[in-house]
């Protein structure tokens, strides 16, 4: 912190001096390659807007990577996507003009309904309210916490597992309430996620993606972090529904604590989506059948945290005594690794952790945490607390290409996976990992 105010008073002084100061060049990487591309592509503002919009972050120290550099000129690639000034006219001899008008400033971004446009320190409730088989114009209430000391607000949505609600999900991971940050907690119908079998039928992904765009109409919420999703059990079932069905870009972080894919959402080397959550088949796959390609246009970090003594959720995969066939851990980090590009065997890392050695791919973009000795309370381990709250603080991921809002699934099956970029990995253990190879590259 005293390094921060050094340097911010270093700037300052270099300010009233006239001697100018450039961006660093981390600084200039999250403004154009990060914070621009963002609001072009998933806020819908003109460049001019965007770049203004990012200007206004950094220069209020709400830039994670150009905090304290306020008031920094452009670097060239700052610049080179900078609103065009016109060139000053020539002198002219004859009597001066009126001067023209300023130009306006660009218009601010769409408001929330109830006309807020930050959000404030505490605790607040949002209302959605939907239409299902089971309800018309049901009210969902969303809890919504807030810690701040007035810098950008980092999002994370919390969901919670069967019997629970979104409130005491948020009290329950207190270490996430960390400064600058929203925590979102929604509420599944009945105290249920419509994951795979339940007895709820409500459109529980759209209510994510309502939430999501509710987060990004106030502009003290830092939408170019990304969102990060956090699910317990049940809430890490409807997270694999996410992460199958929506293609939003701002959802670029996932923690799946103490469940997997099943094989009604994952068989024979395919994802598979439910069209029409109205109608239920009550054996399997439970109406998981069109097949589906979930969004490679942004790299999502997707981390499992498995207990391998877990009664309820298999660690190796098979029948659970909640209806539902699940998938081996290491068969579906596997399939989501080959989704996103690996065509490898995963780096094992067994001595960062002696309690939990990680299966490692793409550099750590995908992570199987294996809680050894654990049970269905994996998610109380103090290592895999820590890797959470790791996760929630990570950069933003890389778009690779501007994508619609979320589309249907598509029925076609899915295109081949791009090859993966090599990165530095964590120390290799040097033994195998416990289960099969991953699909052929």
């Amino acid at each position: 912190m005293m390094k921060y105010l050094i340097v911010l008073l270093l700037l300052v002084s270099l300010a009233k001096s006239g001697l100018a100061v450039e961006c660093s060049a981390t600084c200039s990487n999250e403004f154009v390659n990060s914070c621009y591309p963002f609001h072009v592509n998933n806020q819908g503002k003109t460049p001019e807007q965007a770049y203004n919009q990012c200007r206004s972050e950094l220069d209020g120290d709400n830039m994670r990577n150009c905090i304290g550099e306020a008031g920094c000129t452009n670097t060239a690639a700052m610049q080179a996507i900078a609103p065009n000034t016109p060139s000053p006219s020539p002198p002219s001899p004859s009597p001066p003009s009126p001067s023209p008008p300023s130009p306006s400033p660009p218009s601010p971004s769409p408001s929330p309904t109830n006309g807020a446009t930050t959000l404030s320190q505490g605790l607040s409730t949002w209302t959605f309210t939907q239409s299902w088989s089971q309800e018309t114009n049901y009210e969902r209430d969303v809890s919504v916490k807030v810690t701040t000391n007035g810098g950008s607000l980092r999002p994370i949505i919390v969901l919670h597992g069967a019997g629970g609600a979104g409130l005491s999900t948020i009290n329950g991971l207190s270490y996430l309430q960390y400064q600058n940050t929203v925590l979102v907690g929604p509420s599944g119908y009945g105290q249920r996620w419509n994951a795979v079998n339940e007895d709820t039928k409500a459109p529980d992904v759209d209510l994510i993606h309502l939430i999501v765009t509710k987060l990004a109409t106030y502009d003290n919420v830092n939408m170019s972090a990304g969102v990060t999703l956090v699910g317990i059990s049940n809430g890490c079932g409807l997270i694999q529904r996410i992460l199958i069905d929506l293609d939003d870009q701002a959802i670029q972080r996932a923690a799946c604590i103490v469940s997997t894919l099943t094989t009604s959402t994952y068989r024979n080397g395919n994802f598979y989506s439910r069209l029409d959550d109205s109608v239920v088949a009550n054996t399997h796959p439970f109406g998981f059948t069109t097949i589906a390609n979930p969004t490679t246009d942004v790299a999502r970090m997707i981390w499992i945290f498995q207990g391998t003594v877990d009664p309820l959720i298999p660690y190796n995969g098979g029948q659970s005594n909640i209806g539902v066939e699940f998938v081996a851990a290491t068969t579906a980090i596997a399939a989501w690794a080959t989704h996103y590009g690996s065509t490898g065997q995963p780096v094992v890392d067994s001595s960062t952790y002696n309690d939990m050695p990680m299966y490692i791919y793409l550099g750590g973009q995908i992570v199987l945490h294996e809680v050894t000795n654990a049970a269905h309370d994996a998610g109380g381990n103090s290592h895999v607390q820590e890797r959470v709250l790791e996760l929630s603080q990570a950069e933003p991921s890389a778009i690779t290409t501007p994508s619609p809002s979320p589309s249907p699934p598509s029925p076609s099956p899915p295109s081949p996976s791009p090859s993966p970029s090599p990165s530095p990995s964590p120390s290799p253990s040097t033994s195998p990992p416990p289960s099969p190879a991953p699909p052929s590259p």
